[in-house]
């Protein structure tokens, strides 16, 4: 059989329009020799807000989770919190832009399962959700399904209790399986 479904977390819907003139800002304002530089001032406006947000920042990451353990391993892993280059963050702006242009090309049946911890300041403490969903009914997706996670923020699966998100996301992916097996 060959079956289609989305799950997506911590997404928000950015309108192309917006996305198209953050890729010319970006442009205009990198010279093709800082395009491998680190984009500390794009860095810190876009994920500066995230931990600003957050009313008990104790940890450079608390925007993150709740669940200080994890936040301390991330803050502490050389791997991860690095500052992107001004080329990646053009590159990412041209992805955001494909992803929001194109949802058209998608099959119309195509299931989706988009979740959100409340208290993620990228969805706006899941207020942004909505826009992301009128869009896909916009261009013809139907089967949408929203999964709002209390006392949680952006990283749904690292949260104490993400057990409620994975039993979420295994009966989802359970019923939309059942619904899309077909005998051949």
């Amino acid at each position: 059989t060959n079956q289609h479904m989305i799950t997506d977390s911590g997404s928000t819907f950015e309108p192309p329009v917006l996305t198209k003139f953050g890729i010319g800002l970006l442009k205009l304002i990198t010279p093709k020799k800082k395009l491998i530089s680190p984009a500390h001032r794009i860095h810190s406006q876009i994920f500066g807000r995230y931990q600003q947000s957050v009313k008990s920042n104790t940890l450079p990451f608390s925007w993150l989770s709740y669940n200080t353990h994890f936040n301390t391993q991330y803050a502490q892993d050389p791997f991860c919190g690095l500052v992107p280059s001004y080329g990646f963050y053009i590159e990412l702006f041209k992805g955001i832009y494909q992803c929001y242009s194109n949802t058209h090309v998608m099959k119309n049946d195509t299931p989706i399962l988009l979740l959100s911890g409340k208290e993620d300041p990228i969805s706006l403490n899941a207020r942004k959700i909505q826009s992301l969903v009128t869009h896909l009914q916009k261009n013809g997706i139907s089967s949408i399904e929203v999964s709002i996670f209390d006392s949680m923020r952006h990283q749904i699966l690292r949260e104490t209790n993400r057990h409620l998100v994975q039993q979420k996301i295994s009966r989802w992916l359970d019923s939309n399986n059942s619904l899309n097996t077909r005998t051949v």
